[in-house]
């Protein structure tokens, strides 16, 4: 998991240059769905993989090693993959001042995406895959639109801003729709335990800072 400032590629894997961020934004780790090439959507319910299992104890170690006094408040979508990740984070030693399960924080309904690859999005729903690949949150036919996820992600990052240190584990059309209210580019991958972090806006930060942590491809499968 590779952290980014101004597109640049940092050899830390989450930024040590900045303070303790207040807020990390993660999508889960990966489903065996993922690993197959499926969407998953919000009306698939799966378990972490083995493999996502290791990779979201990793990520966990890794936030103890690089902040270990930090307590943070965790934030989680309320599917099994995401609420997983949440508490390998807490069993690998995160401090966790309370795990809280966020309804605004669950997956798009991808509605007759769900179960498809992403070939089939392409074939079958042309112009929503296309706004997809500008970075933009697209609509699903037969389930939420881009306006029912734009507001839903503004509640979850309005959320996530009433705590000092937050990290919030949801998934990958939530987090396309937050990307487009933050300052970051529209290309800005979103892989499994890849996402943002921000510092809030305060007397020597003129403006809320983010950036992005994750590797360089993004598996657009929720």
């Amino acid at each position: 998991m590779k952290a980014r400032q101004d597109g640049l590629d940092s050899a830390c894997t989450i930024c040590r240059d900045f303070q303790e961020p207040n807020a990390v934004i993660l999508r889960h780790a990966s489903t065996s769905l993922n690993e197959r090439g499926e969407w998953q959507g919000r009306d698939t319910n799966a378990p972490l993989s083995a493999s996502g299992r290791h990779d979201a104890a990793e990520v966990g170690l890794e936030i103890c090693r690089i902040y270990p006094e930090v307590e943070w408040t965790i934030l989680t979508s309320p599917l099994l993959r995401a609420q997983q990740t949440a508490l390998a984070f807490s069993k690998a030693g995160v401090k966790c001042q309370e795990l809280l399960v966020c309804d605004e924080l669950i997956e798009a309904d991808v509605g007759r995406m769900t179960g498809r690859t992403w070939g089939e999005f392409a074939r079958m729903a042309p112009s929503e895959f296309a706004a997809w690949k500008r970075g933009l949150t697209p609509s699903f036919r037969e389930g939420e639109n881009r306006d029912q996820l734009l507001e839903r992600a503004r509640d979850a990052l309005a959320k996530a801003r009433g705590f000092d240190r937050v990290i919030v584990v949801t998934h990958l059309m939530l987090m396309t729709a937050v990307r487009e209210m933050l300052p970051l580019s529209r290309d800005t991958p979103i892989s499994n335990l890849g996402g943002f972090m921000g510092w809030y806006a305060s007397s020597d930060r003129p403006r809320e800072t983010w950036c992005a942590v994750g590797d360089d491809h993004c598996d657009p499968r929720g």
